[in-house]
């Protein structure tokens, strides 16, 4: 009877863990996929933010036109640098060249300047499914193995 129990709760923990990175996936992947448009980024602002002890982000202001209207929007990048020179370093590299920003065509609000697929929460979401998949088989494999004794 403890068995079932133990099964139950560790099916059950290893589908909510499943479910939960499918789901951070799948908001990705859909931010991801509406990005189907690109345009010229006039950058307003940009700074270094200290976030940490010893690491640093890239907050940045930009603005693009699209259909003559003007779009602002603020971003900090997902790259942390852990001194400030390498951090001057990449604001000003940003700073000289032109910056692309990625768009939906359809809701041009939603913009971002890194068009970065979810490799990770993929990769995560898939060894969650394996971790889930495994302890079902297993399960059925002990109480096979259990009826034939």
């Amino acid at each position: 009877m403890k068995y079932k129990i133990s099964w139950f709760i560790i099916s059950c923990f290893s589908f909510f863990m499943f479910l939960f990175f499918a789901g951070a996936a799948l908001v990705k992947l859909n931010f991801y996929f509406n990005l189907d448009s690109s345009a010229k980024a006039n950058i307003e602002k940009i700074e270094i933010l200290n976030s940490k002890k010893d690491s640093f982000k890239i907050f940045v202001e930009y603005s693009f036109v699209f259909n003559n209207r003007i779009f602002f929007k603020k971003h900090i990048f997902q790259e942390v640098f852990f001194n400030q020179f390498t951090a001057n370093d990449f604001m000003n590299k940003i700073s000289k060249h032109d910056i692309r920003i990625w768009f939906n065509l359809k809701n041009p609000q939603v913009s971002s300047i890194e068009k970065i697929f979810p490799w990770k929460n993929c990769v995560y979401s898939l060894i969650t499914m394996i971790v889930f998949f495994y302890f079902l088989i297993l399960k059925y494999y002990v109480l096979n193995f259990k009826k034939n004794e």
